[in-house]
This record gives structure tokens, sequence and C-alpha cells, in this order.
């Protein structure tokens, strides 16, 4: 489809919403027959923006660049002794607020950019990067046992499904892992991906360490869970995810363990007339992931530990209980 097709697309759109909020002021139901008009509209430009697109090498070597300029800041980070995590740089009053909602057991997310030398934003030509970063707080939980779960990649689809369908080891030296993973994401349409990907970890210290990731190859697949299920050449496919880097933090305090996640993804850039519609969803779907991901390790190690705990006090009581009817009993005899 043609540029000046979808502008005209896109123009009628408005028209059509211009005329619902006017349907809206004199009968309020209207205002359904009004939206589905505009949803017709809207259709066709966004299927064809589903369609197959080409991962371009000056996309690649632009996001090579914004990869390289994060991870100088993380290193010069680590070096300089700022910071351990994100809170931690925020003004007193507010990182005590953030710290109080993460105990609370929220889930904290932002989205985060990184900028040239200059301040000037980085240019990905036909490409938009997806930069998030991420906290949760696992109360009563020791950075062993955060560090065990996230090196569990032959069961990473029983913590972190459904995003994760299938997670297998393919290799492991000392701290470095080679993990291959079925992703799934449904947003608008479902998009199934095959990643191959490498983790590395380190141990700071007995209450710090960090990862991490990097997918060496993400392939699409076509047609999932059906007989005609195959893989897109790489590169060569709708481009919702072409490349992912992903930094982990670790720390213990605070009678539990911080985990911080900073995720990076490349994908196709949203086409102009479709970017105001397209846009906020992409970046809610972002948001969900990350919290999805984060929320599976509290899921995992403090709900989960929870009612093992709750189920063990339970049977304890239950056996106490028998016994001081037994102690009874043999009392009377």
């Amino acid at each position: 489809m043609g540029e000046d097709k979808r502008a005209g697309m896109y123009k009628a759109a408005l028209r059509v919403t211009r005329v619902a909020h006017s349907m809206f002021e004199r009968k309020p139901w209207n205002i359904l027959c009004a939206f589905a008009a505009a949803t017709l509209v809207l259709v066709e430009p966004l299927a064809a923006a589903a369609a197959p697109v080409e991962l371009k090498r000056e996309t690649v070597q632009a996001f090579g660049t914004y990869i390289r300029l994060t991870e100088a800041r993380l290193e010069r980070e680590l070096a300089e002794g700022t910071p351990f995590l994100g809170p931690d740089s925020l003004p007193a009053a507010q990182r005590r607020q953030l710290y109080e909602r993460l105990r609370a057991g929220e889930v904290f997310i932002e989205e985060r950019q990184t900028r040239d030398a200059d301040g000037r934003e980085i240019e990905i030509p036909n490409g938009m990067v997806h930069h998030w970063m991420g906290v949760v707080f696992l109360p009563g939980v020791r950075l062993e046992h955060v560090l065990q779960l996230a090196q569990d990649f032959d069961h990473a689809e029983q913590h972190f499904g459904p995003d994760v369908q299938e997670s297998k080891l393919l290799a492991r030296e000392g701290d470095r892992f080679r993990i291959w993973m079925r992703l799934r994401r449904k947003k608008i349409v479902t998009v199934v991906v095959h990643a191959t990907q490498e983790a590395v970890f380190h141990r700071l210290s007995p209450v710090r360490a960090l990862s991490r990731g990097e997918a060496l190859r993400i392939a699409e697949v076509e047609n999932p869970d059906t007989p005609e299920e195959k893989e897109k050449p790489v590169g060569n496919d709708r481009g919702f995810l072409w490349r992912m880097n992903t930094y982990w933090r670790y720390e213990e305090k605070d009678g539990g363990t911080y985990v911080q996640l900073e995720a990076i993804a490349l994908s196709r850039q949203i086409p102009l007339v479709l970017r105001w519609f397209v846009a906020p969803l992409v970046k809610s779907a972002a948001r969900e992931y990350l919290t999805h991901i984060l929320g599976s390790f509290r899921r995992a190690l403090v709900e989960t530990s929870g009612e093992r705990a709750v189920a063990r006090a339970t049977a304890a009581d239950r056996d106490y209980t028998g016994g001081q009817r037994c102690a009874k009993l043999l009392a009377s005899w």
C-alpha cells in the first residue's frame, strides 16, 4: 500500500472520529457505530504494517552504537562506585518513597533512553529501540535462591510462562550459558519467535551479582502451533523483534533481594500514519512484559514459598493437635 493511500485512510479515520464526537453529543449510543467505522478504516493499513520487511545493515549498525554507548555507561557506573540500583540515584525523598513502594510489593517500571556524547538522540534508520528498566523486591529471599532461579533455563517456561513457552539449556561453561527459547507475545497480533541467547553471570560480592544477556539469533515463527509452522528467514520477517539485550542486577539488602532488569530491544519502525495509534500499544506491551518477568520472580520465590510456609505451619499444627489428643488418651488410661 502506498503512502498516499495510507494518508488518505488516516484522514478518513480522523473525519470519522470527528463525526463520532458530534454523534456522541446527540446520541451517546451512536459512538459505538462510529468507533466501529474508524476501526475498519484502520484495519488495512495496520495489516500492511505487519507485512514482511528486511533488517537493513544501517539499522544494525545504529543499534550497535546504541548498545555500545549503553554498556559504556553501565561499566562507568560499576567502575566509579555509583549507586548499584536505579532507585539509589534518585534524590533522598524520592528514593525513600520508591523503596517503600517496592517493599510494599510494587513492580517499578520506567522508560529509558541512551544519547550520544553530545546529548543528542541516537537515530535508528528503519528501526525503533525499546529501552526499559524495572525493579522488584523479593522479601525474605536470599541472593543465592534468586540466582538459582535465574539460571534454571531448562524450566524457564514454568516460571515465566506464558511469555516463555519453551526453554532449553544448550551449553554451559562456568557462569556462561547458551539458551534456546520459544517466546510468545500477543498485543493486537500474536508474535512467536525462536531466540538463541547467551547469558553471562558475575558475582561481585556475597550480596551483589549481575548478568548480561544477548540474543544471538532471533527467528519469527510463521503459522505457529499448526502443521505448517516454520521459521521465517532471519531479518526478513514482520520486524517485531530483531535484537534483544538484557542487563540484570541483583542485590541482597533490607531483608530480601532486589532484582533489576534493563532491557533493550530493536524492532521495525512504525509507519508515520499509524504511529499515533500503535506507539502507545507498543509501550504498554513493553511495560507489561517487564512487569510480568519481574513479577514472575516474586510469584516463584515469594508467593510460592509463602504458600509452602503456610502448608508447613498447617501440617505442624495438625501434628501438634493430634499429639495433644494422643497424650490425653494415654493419660486417661
